[in-house]
């Protein structure tokens, strides 16, 4: 009986003998990149690379609030208004002028008074501060300023940015000044439309003004000015009523402050909080010497970002594989421009398209494992003929060139085949989707 109840079934023995032999392993996809780094749909650091920021940062979470980061520490930055996904934030090191940028009571006001009321900033936490003009029966100015000392000996370049929220106000318009001239725009806090935009005086030029929107109706207003010459900017926030900044105060209406800045910068950053003296922030760097993803013959590099902006005094280093000495396979943008470079070894070629403030980018360069042969695309556009020279490569870099040439954007992806795309798979490759 004991050897009847081990008796089992033949096909029980037949299943035991196909659950012991695995399943063999799918072959490896000979077309796959050995490099995927897309931030979208894995926002990670990979462990074999480096990542540095000297300082704090702030960026904005999946849910749309703004959210602080230790150094060291990167951002995976999101739309503050649609809460989708932007890439991982890599930006230059800025510095914010403003002393107090977030708490407007301690500037100077100007027929205004400056309170809080429990609401809260864009950051879902801080107490905004709310503005309200003083009552009064002549046309008057109502806002708060700040005098900020700089020191401007040829043409320097400023951007302000304000966060806003209506109230009683829906409309308001923010300044940079010296002396007698400034250069400002006023805008629509419900729309974000721009509505007047300008310079007047002999030392400031208007270079642009827009709106961004944040969550819950906040929206950040943007100027950006070149000055000649100039001691002191005062930067300034006033209250608007149809198309005149002065008018008679009724005592109740106003609007809200959530921080602004004051960047000696033709664009403007992520938020740099100041408290009794001006911030800054560090710029952001990822590298990696782990090259084991590197082949030393044919290859294609891609990289797919969006411009913070574009208006830096210096070229700016989208991808790099360099030797960590000389210009390697790298992928740049113009010096005080958005023209687009691509380079192997010192030989540069320009992809003739010139990129904007917001502007995405899909860049690839493919080579010859002989570096005979290279071709660049961009943006889906027909492939490039390039003159390569000879590249040793020891190091990769995104957002930079071996720490310079640092650039302010939203890195998507970044990719390595170890193989080159003939010209028109790199036209499909760059292709913007």
């Amino acid at each position: 009986m004991i050897g009847a109840n081990l008796m089992l079934p033949a096909q029980c023995f037949a299943s035991f003998a196909r659950a012991a032999v695995p399943a063999p392993p799918e072959p490896p996809d000979p077309n796959a990149p050995t490099l995927d780094l897309n931030f979208l749909v894995n926002p990670v650091i990979p462990a074999d690379w480096t990542f540095t920021r000297a300082s704090t940062a702030k960026y904005f979470g999946a849910n749309g609030w703004q959210k602080s980061v230790a150094s060291n520490i990167a951002r995976f930055d999101h739309d503050s208004h649609t809460c989708e996904l932007r890439g991982l934030l890599l930006e230059e090191s800025h510095t914010n002028l403003l002393r107090n940028s977030d708490a407007a009571e301690l500037w100077t006001p100007l027929n205004v008074e400056v309170m809080t009321d429990g609401t809260v900033g864009p950051d879902g936490v801080s107490l905004a501060r709310r503005i309200v003009e003083a009552a009064g029966g002549d046309d008057v100015a109502h806002c708060v300023y700040q005098d900020v000392a700089v020191s401007t000996s040829a043409y320097r370049t400023f951007t302000w940015s304000s966060r806003l929220y209506r109230r009683e106000r829906t409309e308001a318009y923010v300044e940079m000044r010296s002396g007698d001239s400034y250069c400002g725009a006023s805008f629509d806090l419900v729309s974000g439309a721009v509505l007047t935009q300008g310079a007047g005086g002999p030392d400031w030029t208007f270079v642009r003004a827009r709106s961004i929107p944040l969550r819950d109706g906040w929206v950040e207003l943007r100027v950006t000015g070149t000055v000649t010459t100039a001691t002191t900017i005062r930067g300034a926030v006033y209250l608007q009523n149809g198309d005149s900044i002065t008018y008679p105060g009724d005592g109740v209406s106003g609007l809200y402050h959530g921080g602004s800045r004051l960047e000696q910068a033709g664009f403007a950053t992520s938020h740099i909080p100041t408290t009794s003296t001006a911030a800054t922030r560090a710029l952001d760097r990822l590298t990696t010497s782990n090259l084991d993803f590197l082949e030393s013959g044919d290859g294609t590099l891609l990289i797919d970002a969006v411009f913070v902006g574009v208006a830096t005094a210096s070229s700016a280093c989208l991808i790099s594989l360099d030797d960590g000495t000389n210009i390697g396979v790298s992928i740049y943008k113009a010096v005080g421009t958005g023209a687009m470079w691509s380079y192997v070894g010192n030989n540069a070629t320009s992809l003739g398209v010139t990129a904007g403030e917001g502007d995405r980018v899909r860049i690839a360069i493919a080579w010859s494992g002989d570096w005979s042969v290279a071709s660049t695309s961009i943006n889906g556009e027909a492939s490039i003929a390039m003159r390569p020279v000879p590249v040793t490569i020891t190091q990769m870099s995104i957002g930079s060139r071996r720490g310079t040439s640092i650039s302010s954007i939203w890195a998507r992806e970044a990719k390595y085949w170890p193989r080159r795309f003939d010209d028109a798979a790199l036209s499909d490759l760059t292709r913007l989707t």
